[in-house]
C-alpha cells in the first residue's frame, strides 16, 4: 500500500495535495471537446443520408 501511495504522489497527475492536476484537467476537457466533435460529425452524417434517403423516396419512377 505504501509503495502505491508513493507512486500516485510522484505521478504527474497529481498534485502536493494529492489531487488532479491541471494537466489531467486539460486532458480531460480535450477529450470531452474530441467526444463532441465526433457526435456533430455523426449528426451531419446522419442528415446528409437522411436527406438523400428523402430525395430518393419522394422521385417518381
Amino acid at each position: 500500500m505504501r509503495e502505491i501511495a508513493e507512486v500516485r504522489m510522484a505521478s504527474p497527475a497529481f498534485d502536493q495535495q494529492g489531487g488532479i492536476s491541471a494537466v489531467d484537467e486539460q486532458d480531460r476537457r480535450r477529450r470531452r471537446g474530441l467526444i463532441v466533435f465526433q457526435v456533430w460529425i455523426y449528426g451531419v452524417l446522419l442528415t446528409m443520408f437522411l436527406i438523400q434517403l428523402s430525395m430518393l423516396l419522394t422521385r417518381d419512377w
